[in-house]
């Protein structure tokens, strides 16, 4: 729970506001009203409302209401401004005791240009840009309508585009975020200020590439389409999660942000560039498939009885398949490193592996979303909505590889006649052929409920939110995960493999002697694998928050107080872990005879398998899931789940986790003077975990070794896995937080912040996972430390922002983030006694764990301009002035941090950490803006990905690669336009990456492309509504 001291804090914030507020005169007026654009009818939040000659002034909210307290009876002029819209003035006069109302409706020169009314991505920039510039707080604001339709509504490629972000690609797909250099887990993700469940895709065992227990957003989770504004804070103010990573929020659509009906509609169609057909191609799966795959949405937003009631509905699915090349050449020191001789840069090497994955991912997301607002009298604002997503992930993988054998029992093992980097002869070397299928479902399920009370200068707000989310990967009976069969080094195959530098597939693969290798009969019983992986993650997430603020503009120094607090507790459930299936033939009895199996039965022929293969290569061996699935019905007794490895894999990967956070915050926004503005607060967050996972005695298993089953049966792993843990832990911490403010001119203005923040640990890292090898010689308790704490960063940022005429902006900004309490492993002794965490059991045993401890250093700039240039170019003919600029440049010059060994190092790109990166882009729209078009472009440098090792100094480096995005769009009338939207147009590869200055492997997924018709029907007369 909260301390007492906070509680009384946060009184007293609470009781200082309600007796200011019956200080207020009765001999003043108030003067409210609302701000909204002339043309399109929506209503501005964030424009600036003033009275001339006087300290009064107020922001809009989202709904263009403002309210002026306390003001003196007499005639004023009131002002308004908004970015990108012309200024406006009223006179009005405030009558003592008297409320008056005085509404403002802006417009600017480019709403006069003819029929067309102004394109989305101008009013959503300008929106942005002036919500940015109001701020009193660090925060950059990015319109949902700015890149158009972008595939799969993928929130991550609008992130792209905003400075200090880096936006992590999974496969073809925008799948996490990180900022300024720091892990994906250390950004929080929210919609409407509220962290949304999102349970991600379940990994086949904790060390699986997909890790389900990271905290990170996924944004598979969520859509575009419902979404009017994503907002970056980069230092949270008080009132948001204290995340090193900062927070991204996501606002959604609300009715009363406009005066009139918004009725829109979508139809899509999806395209990549290597499957440009309508024809139906054979695969992915049993039966072909169209290619070019359709998709459609609709928003509906209205506002009823005299507005009063506000209703929004939205709806979307997407469908789209892309191909996956992943090809790499494998090279092997000639002479082995070792920790006293470790292998030089530059050592020779030869070429001796070959490994191609490719496949198609089909993927079908579903997302729908209904909220209504009700104004209950003058005062109160009730609300609810509902968010569903459902997201499809259809992978599919065929594994071909070739290799040599240099270690292990299988005799004879591979020789070499000839090497070199560019061309050596293998003996005795393997074949692997292997499919890798699965079908990855996620259904996402918010509901959400809050109350707004607005009373003159108070507002009230309180809101819960429950989330439910289910992710799970299946197979079977469908298809079988992972089908895999090899030629091993007993068959004495032998090839000469042959490649040049820059290439990651072999200009010459030449078989020598054995079995042919593309020969699937050659492929039997005596090198067979089947694996199944059924997992799934649930999350079960509650939000309670309440929020009071007050504004006191009459005072000297105009305030703004704000006080809240807010409850988020979530509940993750997860099982993984792979089932390895032993071949036991037809009749389920191990050596009876019937052990035989031929890959030619599961053969995935050229009429099944509709994609191509890059650089010319051979068509491989394919196996086909589904058939090796088909046999296993025929046949349910000949592949069984008897090893034991897989009880072993199945239990420590079984666990769940109760996270409760509690959080309280008070701060104040002061107004020194016209200029210099303070805002100063603390944020107080008591976390606790309540978590249960599983041990491994090693004694449990004696009795079973004593009866005469091996270590490796599922006896013996049943017995030591017999037992599961349950744990918990919590810890208080603090967050000041300073952001100063000061305008040069109202459109220079100088940001300084000094904040403290946190990551909590990995929840992977904290769930119980204990092993107690008391057989062992030297005993010893291997345990993952429950109770780690955060990483804290003490941070400094300051950033100084120029907003230019028609909405446009400069920024230049310098950050620091020093960071303590890193993870690293350790190793130290377990001590005698009661309190030793043991209750005083494995006294003297070697324990194996992770602990708090390591300092790390980011430090860097970040540059930033967007600029229409119609302002500039005046001079020249209407029809070439519509152009505009955008680039974002961040440059670290600082990056350090331990790795889990605790030494000081530089995080690589496999770390998400590049020494810089860059976006820049260009736009184009004629006069009346019948016609638009923007390229733009992202920059990931190269750099180390993985560091050398102390046996092996040569790195392996990825290649600086960069993305070319564009969006075309041509309005036909005021209603109907046609738009084409491509993604990595020129496809560049995703990957590439080089050692011992050769290309070692490379991931392809081509281009994709959205080609969409969006009709406005606004104007429509819809029946029972339109009478």
């Amino acid at each position: 729970m909260i301390p007492t001291r906070l509680l009384v804090s946060l009184a007293l914030a609470i009781a200082t506001l309600c007796a200011s507020a019956f200080a207020q005169s009765p001999a003043t007026g108030t003067v409210s009203g609302r701000v909204s654009n002339q043309a399109t009818a929506q209503y501005l939040g964030e424009a600036e409302v003033s009275l001339e000659g006087t300290a009064f002034r107020a922001l809009t909210d989202r709904d263009g209401s403002y309210t002026l307290l306390n003001v003196a009876p007499g005639t004023y002029t009131a002002a308004v401004s908004y970015a990108g819209l012309d200024g406006q003035k009223q006179s009005l006069t405030v009558v003592a005791g008297k409320s008056t109302t005085q509404d403002f409706a802006l417009t600017a020169g480019i709403y006069k240009l003819g029929a067309f009314v102004v394109a989305s991505e101008v009013e959503g920039n300008a929106a942005q840009v002036n919500k940015q510039k109001r701020a009193d707080h660090f925060m950059t604001a990015i319109s949902a309508d700015t890149l158009g339709e972008v595939p799969d509504g993928n929130i991550g490629e609008f992130l792209k585009y905003v400075p200090g972000l880096l936006v992590n690609y999974s496969n073809a797909d925008a799948a996490t975020v990180s900022v300024r250099g720091q892990d994906p887990e250390a950004t929080t993700f929210t919609i409407d200020g509220q962290v949304p469940a999102a349970a991600g895709t379940p990994p086949r065992s904790s060390t699986g590439s997909s890790d389900a227990s990271s905290r990170a957003f996924e944004f598979t989770q969520a859509s575009i389409t419902n979404i009017e504004s994503i907002e970056v804070y980069k230092a949270p103010p008080p009132w948001y999660a204290p995340s090193t990573g900062g927070v991204i929020n996501a606002e959604t659509k609300s009715a009363f942000n406009q005066k009139r009906r918004v009725f829109r509609t979508v139809l899509l169609l999806n395209a990549n560039s290597e499957m440009l057909t309508f024809d139906a191609v054979p695969g992915p799966g049993q039966r072909p498939t169209h290619r070019i795959k359709p998709g459609a949405s609709v928003v509906y937003s209205e506002a009823f009885l005299k507005n009063t009631l506000g209703l929004t509905f939205s709806y979307s699915e997407t469908n789209s398949i892309n191909p996956s090349h992943n090809n790499s050449l494998g090279y092997t020191p000639i002479v082995a490193g070792t920790v006293a001789a470790p292998v030089p840069i530059n050592a020779p090497v030869r070429l001796d592996t070959f490994t191609l994955v490719d496949g198609p991912q089909v993927k079908f997301r579903r997302n729908g979303s209904l909220k209504a607002d009700y104004k209950l009298g003058a005062h109160t604002i009730l609300n609810a909505g509902f968010t569903y997503n459902a997201f499809l992930s259809q992978n599919r993988g065929h594994t071909w590889r070739i290799r040599p054998i240099t270690t292990g029992n299988v005799l004879p093992l591979s020789t070499f006649p000839s090497v070199s980097a560019t061309d050596t002869t293998v003996v005795n070397g393997q074949t692997d052929v292997f499919a890798d299928y699965s079908d990855s479902t996620s259904a996402n399920y918010t509901y959400n409920a809050g109350v707004r009370h607005d009373w003159g200068r108070w507002r009230l707000t309180y809101s819960a939110n429950y989330g439910k989310s289910d992710s799970k990967v299946a197979d079977l009976p469908e298809m079988i995960q992972s089908a895999q069969f090899n030629m091993n080094n007993q068959r004495g195959v032998t090839y000469r493999i042959q490649a040049t530098p820059d290439r990651v597939a072999p200009t010459a693969l030449t078989q020598l002697a054995g079995p042919d290798i593309y020969d699937l009969r050659n492929y039997d019983q005596r090198s067979v694998s089947l694996q199944t992986s059924p997992r799934f993650q649930n999350d079960r997430t509650i939000n309670l928050k309440t929020d009071l603020r007050a504004a006191f503009g009459e005072w000297r120094f105009p305030v703004e107080f704000r006080t809240g607090a807010n409850l988020y507790r979530i509940q993750r459930r997860k099982a993984a872990g792979q089932i390895v299936l032993n071949f036991l033939g037809p009749d389920g009895i191990a050596a009876s005879g019937d052990e035989l199996i031929n890959a030619k039965a599961f053969e995935m022929t050229d009429a099944e398998y509709g994609d191509d293969f890059l650089f010319g290569i051979r068509r491989p061996p394919l196996i086909d899931p589904y058939k090796v699935a088909a046999y296993m019905r025929q046949n349910p007794k000949a592949f069984q789940n008897i090893a034991g490895a897989n009880v072993q894999r199945q239990a420590v990967n079984s666990q769940n986790l109760t996270q409760i956070i509690t959080a309280a915050y008070t701060a104040a926004t002061v107004r020194i003077t016209p200029r210099l503005t303070l805002l100063g607060g603390v944020r107080a967050e008591q976390t606790e975990n309540f978590a249960r996972g599983a041990i491994r005695i090693n004694s449990l298993g004696v009795p079973v070794l004593a009866a005469g089953f091996p270590a490796s049966s599922r006896e013996y792993l049943s017995a030591v896995f017999s037992r599961t843990q349950r744990v918990t832990s919590d810890y208080l911490d603090y967050f000041p937080n300073y952001q100063l403010t000061y305008r040069f001119t109202p459109n220079l203005v100088l940001r300084v912040a000094a904040t403290r923040s946190m990551s909590r640990p990995g929840i992977q890292t904290i769930l119980p996972n204990t092993t107690v090898n008391d057989t062992a010689a030297i005993p010893n308790v291997t345990i993952n430390n429950t109770g780690l704490l955060p990483t804290y960063s003490q941070n400094i940022d300051a950033q100084i922002e120029y907003f230019t005429a028609a909405a446009g902006t400069l920024s230049a900004g310098w950050f620091r983030k020093k960071i303590t309490n890193y993870i690293i492993n350790e190793v130290t002794q377990i001590q005698p006694g009661d309190d030793n965490g043991f209750d005083g059991l494995y006294a003297g045993y070697n324990l194996n764990t992770q602990d708090n401890g390591g300092n790390g250093h980011f430090e860097g700039v970040e540059l930033s301009a967007r600029q229409p240039l119609k302002p500039y170019l005046k001079m020249l003919p209407q029809a070439i002035q519509g152009i505009e600029l955008f680039a974002n440049y961040t440059k670290f010059y600082k990056g350090e941090a331990p790795n889990r060994q605790g030494l000081i190092v530089k995080p690589t790109i496999g770390n998400n950490f590049y020494d810089w990166n860059a976006n820049y882009g260009v736009s184009y729209a004629t006069p009346a803006r019948t016609f638009y078009v923007q390229a733009r472009t992202v920059i990931y440098p190269g750099g180390v990905r993985t560091a050398a090792s102390a046996t092996n100094l040569n790195p392996l480096y990825e290649a600086r690669h960069q993305r070319w995005d564009f969006t075309m769009r041509y309005r036909f009338s005021r209603n109907y336009s046609l738009e084409l939207t491509g993604s990595n147009v020129f496809e560049d590869p995703s990957l590439r990456t080089f050692q011992y200055g050769r290309a070692a492997s490379r991931r392809d997924f081509g281009s994709s492309y959205v080609l969409s018709f969006t009709a406005n029907l606004d104007s429509l007369k819809l029946p029972f509504i339109d009478r």
